[in-house]
């Protein structure tokens, strides 16, 4: 009967998180006005497009025009009242057009790869109007709690990965969760990331420890790392250099020969080869014969000296950051600055713990890593900055930035377990550490999502119970915010719960002394060896 538990227990806990990581994108989606995010209205366009067979139109550069259902032809003037106008509250806004037949429309988005758009373009058969953009995001929030939720299991079956859980919070940024409730892929890509990050580190790490493991296609952490490596090869355009750079960084920090022998002689890592492999050619042969890195010509710094594009590029990286952590509606709308200052100091703290606890070949990693997320941008918009106006954004960078967090907590976990293998006992201030934790991103999530509703309904210059509401919300806002409290709490709790239980654990079999005898400073728990009677069961 015990082997039939576990099972159940493992699901109940996904479908746990699953629900809470959906809603969280759920109350962004509805607290977004419609076509309140960024290249919303080409990638709603060109999903109601691609499931109705209009994938290979032909386009002038970047602009496809496509026959779509009337109402999205007409919606695409809607947010133009309010976007890049902070203080303009969305009610400007003109109603969501409710007519019958087709017409041609132009997509910015429709030599993108499929898949995204063929998932979310579903909602269009299912309802007309302004319910099928919720409904697309409400598609999206789902598959993004979906495969967050699969990361975090991914953590959470390590059973002693305290600091990689931290990572992982961390790693979940409320930018992540405002396009998560958006007609946008961006999300869905950034989701899969972290699960191959996750999913990947994991596995390796495991195999590290037990070379002699088998790796089999209905181990739970295997497919993971297929399907996130698989949809993140299916995302967007860049995915497959995002992809090959999370593969690189996690066998550079984490493989030994041992674990690669073990996963290119298993019929699973085969099979799981073939799978990505056949999903990253498509997608290659996709961006090759619709040319779908193209972008749109705004050759305003046409005539800049490159000298003084090199000093823009610099200049944009503050920004860039704050980006990652979140600037909302179209890109007009900062998130207040405690949200800034907390989040900076979270991962200050994950940094200081992380990279002491590394080795020197994870640091070098790390700290090609972080030469990436910090230089790449500036290289890329250099490359075309006169003819592109430096168009890169903080969030395209999400992919390969949430590595940092999450490699740091791997690396701090492992000191942990070193220092355990030398018979150092188990430090249970995590628990302290972890509510910090609980607290600051609850601050930062609620205090985000807070200052981007507040514009949306007053501008920025107006306040609730001072100004009048220029917009109103499908639901009330005070019920918006609750239910973005109540979740976040309810994750920082879970958090806390989980880091908490894993400091108390005993670590491979082993016993540790109480609390009160414990004294290590740097609050790294270590991570469990593999369970040899759980590995039996399997």
């Amino acid at each position: 009967m015990r082997g039939r538990v576990m099972p159940l227990s493992g699901r109940l806990r996904w479908l746990v998180l699953f629900v809470a990581l959906s809603a969280l994108g759920g109350v962004w989606a509805v607290a977004t006005p419609l076509y309140g995010v960024p290249d919303e209205p080409a990638h709603a366009v060109y999903s109601a497009a691609a499931v109705r067979g209009e994938l290979f139109e032909p386009g002038d550069g970047n602009r496809v025009e496509v026959r779509v259902p009337a109402d999205f032809a007409a919606a695409g003037a809607v947010p133009v009242c309010y976007a890049f106008q902070p203080e303009v509250p969305a009610g400007c806004a003109a109603a969501y057009p409710d007519v019958d037949g087709e017409a041609s429309v132009v997509t910015t988005a429709g030599r993108y790869p499929p898949a995204y758009y063929l998932y979310a373009g579903l909602a269009t058969f299912v309802d007309s109007g302004a319910q099928t953009v919720y409904l697309m995001r409400l598609l999206t929030a789902v598959l993004v709690g979906a495969l967050l939720a699969s990361a975090t299991c991914s953590v959470l079956d390590r059973r002693r990965a305290p600091w990689t859980s931290l990572g992982l919070a961390l790693a979940g940024t409320p930018m992540l969760f405002f396009f998560a409730g958006a007609v946008n892929p961006q999300a869905p890509e950034i989701a899969a990331a972290v699960l191959l990050w996750t999913s990947g580190a994991a596995l390796l790490v495991t195999l590290r420890a037990d070379p002699g493991r088998q790796l089999r296609l209905r181990d739970p952490l295997v497919r993971r790392v297929v399907v996130g490596a698989a949809v993140l090869s299916l995302a967007r355009p860049l995915s497959l250099l995002w992809l090959a750079l999370v593969v690189a960084c996690l066998l550079g920090a984490f493989a030994t020969a041992p674990a690669l022998r073990a996963i290119v002689t298993s019929r699973a890592g085969v099979v799981g080869a073939v799978v990505v492999g056949i999903t990253s050619l498509t997608t290659l042969g996709w961006v090759l014969v619709r040319d779908s890195l193209i972008q749109q010509d705004v050759p305003i710094f046409a005539d800049l000296p490159f000298s003084q594009a090199v000093i823009t590029a610099v200049e944009k990286a503050d920004n860039e950051y704050r980006e990652m952590i979140g600037v909302f509606g179209w890109r007009d709308n900062a998130a207040p600055g405690i949200a800034y200052v907390v989040f900076t100091l979270l991962l200050g703290s994950l940094l200081l713990v992380g990279s002491s606890g590394a080795r020197r070949r994870q640091l070098a990693v790390l700290a090609a890593l972080a030469g990436v997320v910090l230089l790449l941008p500036g290289v890329l918009d250099l490359s075309e900055y006169e003819s592109s106006a430096f168009a890169w954004q903080g969030r395209y960078t999400l992919p390969i930035a949430v590595g940092v967090p999450l490699l740091l907590g791997f690396f701090a976990d492992e000191r942990g377990q070193r220092r355990v293998d030398l018979g150092v006992t188990v430090d249970h201030s995590m628990r302290r550490v972890a509510l910090a934790f609980g607290a600051g991103l609850v601050v930062v999530h609620v205090a985000a999502f807070v200052g981007a509703l507040n514009r949306n309904v007053h501008g920025v210059s107006g306040w609730w119970f001072v100004s009048q509401p220029g917009w109103v919300p499908p639901l009330p806002s005070w019920l918006l915010v609750a239910g973005c409290v109540v979740v976040c709490c309810s994750l920082a709790a879970g958090l806390v719960g989980v880091v908490g239980s894993q400091a108390d654990r005993p670590a491979g079999g082993r016993s540790v002394r109480p609390p009160e005898q414990t004294g290590l400073g740097t609050g790294a728990a270590p991570v469990d060896r593999v369970d040899q009677s759980e590995a039996t069961r399997r």
